[in-house]
């Protein structure tokens, strides 16, 4: 999504409008019907058809989708006042369709070893955590147009501690996975969240990481058969996860670890 305002029929009218104040300020100072052509338009062509593609097209595990959203939402903003009855109904169907995809999100909380005896299993489990973490990444984009509050219960509350969680648990007994899952799941979330004390809404995921960082310094300990080695290469992955959620005394430990690894 580029935005309506880089499209060619918006250049020419914008300019119009510009022309139409600029030529006769006496009747821009009245509110010329040419001078605000473009806000007009905007909220009776533009906003109908936006309600349209978060009704019927948008599909919130699609980031890209997501995201496009997002901008055009916020573009809307530039014209329209958000206590227009249009754009209010706009508001309450995004936020409603990222409810109703947070809440059919669903993996099945199957032990590693079960799936593990079946590929279909694995690769269900794989595909739900992916359409999971999607989800994640795309209600994320939202963080500045919706409020904190809904914001870290749908992310937080609703897929992370709800979902993604326990499957992240799950997985701590092959630390390559349980290394790649965090991964999925912290860099979709925003820093700014944890710059100062942690949501509260976010303490499962900090207990399951700070679990994953001492499975690692285990792994650490290990010689032969190069296991120290290779838990050097995922203790400094998992470092950077640890300073994403505020845990720096764990990730600074871990982090010298691995140095001197």
């Amino acid at each position: 999504y580029a935005g309506f305002d880089t499209q060619e029929w918006y250049q020419q009218l914008f300019e119009f409008g510009l022309a139409a104040a600029a030529g006769d300020a006496a009747a821009a100072a009245a509110d010329d019907a040419d001078a605000n052509l473009v806000p007009q338009l905007v909220e009776s062509l533009i906003l109908p058809m936006a309600l349209h593609l978060v009704a019927k097209c948008w599909d919130p595990s699609n980031v890209a989708q997501s995201k496009a959203i997002v901008s055009l939402v916020s573009d809307l903003f530039v014209y329209v006042p958000a206590d227009k009855e249009d754009m209010a109904q706009l508001l309450a169907l995004t936020t409603g369709t990222l409810e109703a995809a947070v809440a059919s999100a669903s993996i099945p909380p199957w032990p590693t070893a079960a799936a593990a005896a079946s590929p279909i299993a694995q690769a269900l489990l794989h595909l739900r955590f992916k359409h999971c973490t999607a989800i994640l990444r795309g209600l994320t984009s939202f963080q500045d147009l919706l409020s904190q509050q809904l914001m870290t219960n749908l992310a937080l509350q609703g897929l992370v501690s709800a979902q993604l969680v326990p499957c992240l648990r799950s997985s701590l007994g092959d630390l390559g996975l349980a290394v790649a899952r965090a991964e999925a799941v912290v860099q979709s979330l925003p820093a700014a969240w944890f710059s100062g004390a942690p949501p509260r809404e976010a303490q499962s995921l900090i207990d399951v990481l700070g679990s994953l960082a001492r499975s690692v310094e285990q792994g650490l300990g290990k010689s032969g058969h190069g296991q120290g080695l290779g838990a050097a290469g995922l203790a400094a992955r998992v470092v950077p996860l640890l300073v994403h959620v505020g845990l720096r005394e764990q990730a600074q430990r871990l982090g010298q670890l691995c140095v001197a690894k």
